[in-house]
């Protein structure tokens, strides 16, 4: 009798969506913030020189620990649930899995750096809300609601993290890929944009305090490159890992675009879309680089799955757990629980 039966090269699938890669993600990912709420990293949350008068406001309330890890879970798990919600009703991965839910959790959750509450983690829960509000008006010039419902949530998260406009003509774009873009939905998106900043105006002028108001956009003209020199070995090899597997599920979907349909490439081109332009603004802008890789998790997360879920390649379950094994050390390494001395860590 055999002890260990063989996974054989069509049953890697089915390995990778197996229940116990479900769990053994999901234990990671707790151990992970655990861990991070015994060392009580990132805490006490703080503001920065780019960061909007609201982010500090918050700052300034000092929330305890424990408020402030529950509100980083909450807003992990909840953006996770959105991702698989989208994927279940839109069929973004035409098989069934919980894997961008929780490919998603560990690459937010093996981060320590945006631990345990960021402007981009409200930022990016709003972001994933109004990609599935902009994805059902697949096809539907008229989804005025949708549209105006994606616009108002970037408007929302933009209060406590104002980059998150630049995403804005991103959607548009999408709209335009989609069949939904018109006259009405266009309007309707700069209004759900409008209402947030119209309320925020009026709070504003009642109080007769503008300091939440006009600073704001000044924010996004503080481009700075990153200095190449003060990033760690450590973070260069994660960041290479990531890349790498970006580079592979893109280069999948190009090459077998036409195995989906033509909704399914749209969505999965638009995925797209919002990934490049998360690597691209965190290249440009210095202070803000985390918080745009923190957002490309999130379309990290989705082509990974549909790649790990769909691909016909031989022993795909072994390039997986290669992935997943790498990406964890690497993540243990750079984290300020490590095993390396001080100086590589950057402690």
């Amino acid at each position: 009798m055999q002890l260990h039966r063989r996974i054989s090269d069509g049953e890697g699938a089915t390995y990778i969506n197996s229940a116990f890669n479900y769990v053994f993600l999901g234990v990671v990912s707790l151990l992970f913030w655990g861990a991070g709420y015994m060392e009580s990293i990132g805490y006490p949350i703080y503001a920065t020189a780019t960061s909007t008068p609201i982010w500090e406001a918050v700052c300034r309330m000092s929330p305890s620990k424990e408020i402030t890890y529950l509100s980083g879970v909450l807003l992990l798990f909840g953006g996770a649930f959105l991702i698989h919600q989208a994927n279940y009703m839109l069929i973004i991965i035409r098989k069934k899995t919980y894997l961008p839910f929780l490919l998603y959790i560990i690459f937010i959750s093996s981060s320590t750096v945006f631990f345990p509450l960021t402007p981009a983690s409200v930022g990016i829960f709003c972001l994933i809300f109004a990609m599935s509000q902009t994805l059902s008006t697949y096809n539907n010039p008229r989804g005025i609601l949708g549209i105006y419902n994606a616009a108002l949530l970037i408007g929302i998260g933009s209060l406590l993290w104002i980059h998150i406009l630049w995403f804005v003509p991103v959607f548009w774009w999408g709209m335009y890929s989609f069949k939904s873009l018109s006259l009405r939905t266009l309007l309707a998106s700069l209004i759900g944009l409008g209402t947030v900043y119209w309320f925020l105006l009026g709070w504003c002028v009642f109080t007769d305090d503008y300091r939440y108001f006009l600073p704001s956009f000044t924010l996004l003209g503080k481009i700075a490159l990153p200095h190449l020199s003060e990033i760690r070995l450590i973070d260069w090899l994660h960041l290479l890992c990531l890349l790498i597997l970006a580079l592979a599920t893109v280069l999948h979907i190009i090459v077998n675009e036409y195995e989906e349909n033509i909704r399914t490439r749209h969505f999965l081109f638009f995925i797209i879309a919002i990934g490049l332009v998360s690597f691209g603004f965190a290249i440009i802008y210095e202070q803000e680089a985390e918080k745009f890789l923190q957002v490309s998790c999130m379309p990290l997360a989705i082509l990974a799955a549909h790649f790990f879920s769909t691909s016909r390649m031989k022993r795909i379950h072994w390039m997986y757990i290669f992935f997943i094994s790498l990406f964890l050390l690497l993540s243990i390494l750079r984290s300020s629980w490590g095993f390396l001395p001080p100086d590589i860590w950057g402690d």
